[in-house]
């Protein structure tokens, strides 16, 4: 049996992220994934070294029966001309035409650290008023969509703060955008950072885990802390 383990769940960032889970909750799932892991595979499969070395620490797996493979994207998709114009993007979701688009493709939820580019948010308009910003993403975690609409109502953004929720058109918006902003506090690997690049956007994002492995700063990129 070989499995795969995606993210560094049990990494102290992880179990600090906001998210409404009791401790004792978590330590009970860290058991479980640590005599599952023993018991019920010979190998594993990490997709980024960090996620590895996480994996050895949290769960106890020797390194030698932990391989390391990152998550592909196949680039052709990005190479194609897109199927919707910038212009016609912003139209659609009511911008103006000479809007600066900062845009997160995550699921909204605590670990993916929207709210400090929230935060940021005014800051940025003080020196660039056209600026928005733009998630796009899957919106299940109601109570963390209404967190961050209070948010931004409480900083004075909303008008240039837009959740989209899930897209089918995600590699267009990537195209159109001016910055592609990575905030999350934890990730295993951050495959929408692999496909912004691909897409040649300029990326800031936060330095949290496996993401300088993507992004060596300054040169492919920007990391700022995480938070």
């Amino acid at each position: 049996v070989i499995s795969s383990i995606h993210n560094p769940d049990h990494e102290a960032e992880a179990w600090a992220d906001g998210a409404d889970v009791s401790l004792m909750k978590r330590r009970v799932v860290q058991t479980l994934d640590r005599w599952t892991a023993h018991a019920g595979s010979d190998r594993l499969i990490a997709v980024s070294e960090y996620v590895k070395r996480s994996a050895n620490r949290s769960l106890g797996i020797p390194l030698d029966s932990i391989d390391r493979v990152y998550n592909p994207i196949d680039i052709d998709l990005f190479k194609s001309p897109p199927k919707t114009s910038r212009a016609e993007l912003l139209r659609a979701c009511g911008l103006p035409p000479d809007s600066l688009i900062l845009l997160n493709v995550a699921r909204l939820s605590p670990q993916k650290g929207l709210v400090y580019a929230l935060r940021a948010l005014p800051s940025i308009l003080a020196r660039y008023p056209s600026a928005h910003l733009v998630s796009i993403g899957a919106t299940t975690d109601q109570s963390w969509l209404a967190q961050l609409q209070r948010e931004a109502a409480a900083l004075g953004v909303t008008n240039n703060f837009h959740v989209l929720g899930k897209r089918l058109d995600v590699i267009d918006f990537l195209r159109a955008c001016d910055v592609f902003i990575f905030p999350s506090l934890y990730e295993g690997l951050g495959i929408a950072l692999i496909e912004a690049m691909a897409s040649g956007r300029a990326c800031v994002a936060s330095s949290a885990g496996p993401i300088p492995e993507v992004i060596k700063n300054g040169e492919d990129g920007i990391l700022v802390p995480p938070a």
